[in-house]
């Protein structure tokens, strides 16, 4: 061992024993976690959450937990727009930016979607036949008695 490799081991042990930290590495993946609920704060369970990047085609989804938690690991650092849908409920999307040393944890209260109906109405056109058709005189209201 290098007299170099064993100076910094001493300044590494002395540092940790007079509660000096020594420098931390960057990380390049981070986690987002969350939990997804009704207006009522009841978990919905298989709600989809899809994570898209910003600035590539990376996405990465996942269906929540039956107590409507969830998480994505090993997420690159990076801005995104992540999207939460269920059937019956009005989708949420949101913006954000997983930085270096954070786990963001999302709260995402879902409405319930309106309720849409339509009703389609047709008809059929139809050809009179002119010689089918009985005329009679219309009577009056005026008429004498």
């Amino acid at each position: 061992m290098s007299a170099r490799n064993l100076l910094y081991l001493l300044l590494v042990a002395l540092g940790a024993s007079a509660g000096i930290s020594t420098p931390a590495h960057a990380t390049v993946f981070g986690e987002v976690q969350g939990i997804v609920h009704d207006p009522q704060h009841r978990p919905i369970a298989g709600a989809h959450v899809v994570l898209q990047s910003k600035s590539s085609a990376l996405s990465k989804s996942i269906d929540t937990d039956p107590d409507g938690s969830f998480r994505l690991q090993a997420v690159p650092l990076g801005a995104y727009t992540l999207t939460v849908s269920q059937t019956g409920f009005a989708s949420l999307t949101q913006s954000m930016t997983l930085a270096s040393g954070t786990s963001p944890v999302f709260h995402f209260a879902l409405q319930v979607a309106a309720i849409q109906e339509s009703v389609s109405v047709s008809t059929q056109t139809g050809v009179v036949d002119a010689d089918s058709v009985c005329v009679r005189p219309l009577r009056s209201s005026t008429a004498s008695q």
